[in-house]
């Protein structure tokens, strides 16, 4: 993960996946790919993260250690607790996702966009919408865009302990 950090060089970042268990999955032994499906976590998404070495001891070219922010968390947590589908649309602006919406005529099961980073956006949408649909129709509308769903139920199904016993309750 690129953390912005240029000179004296080039910086990167690390979040083990081994941290990224404890503070997302509560330990379970889930796998990158399935972290990186659940929490739409991809190459280009900004993430608050907080590092675990000083970075002026650094090696040129050897990335450093870092774990989510506490922010970043919780960020999570909210999007979970809420139990709205989201989608998570990466190298589009947020101009080009407002067209989308609007031009695949299912802007009014949309609850709001939300912009992550410049070319970052957050689609929340409606209880009960038609997430698939929605993810078919940006995927035409924005070519060259990522577009990854984020389903709190899934989340929930995949780690029960984590967040179910805090939030909402599914019904069956």
């Amino acid at each position: 993960m690129d953390i912005g950090i240029f000179e004296p060089f080039n910086l990167d970042a690390l979040v083990p996946l081994g941290a990224l268990r404890a503070q997302l999955a509560d330990g379970l032994g889930l796998g990158m790919g399935e972290l990186q499906a659940l929490f739409c976590l991809c190459e280009g998404l900004p993430l608050e993260v907080r590092l675990l070495e000083e970075p002026g001891r650094l090696e040129v070219g050897r990335p450093i250690r870092a774990e989510l922010s506490e922010g970043q968390v919780r960020a999570f947590e909210d999007w979970v607790s809420s139990g709205l589908d989201r989608l998570v649309i990466t190298g589009a602006s947020h101009h080009a996702v407002k067209k989308a919406v609007g031009g695949s005529g299912l802007y009014k099961q949309v609850v709001a966009i939300e912009r992550l980073g410049f070319l970052e956006n957050c689609i929340v949408l409606k209880l009960g919408s038609p997430t698939r649909r929605f993810l078919k129709a940006m995927g035409r509308r924005l070519r060259g865009a990522r577009v990854m769903a984020f389903r709190p139920r899934a989340i929930l199904k995949a780690i029960p302990g984590r967040f179910g016993g805090q939030y909402f309750k599914l019904a069956r």
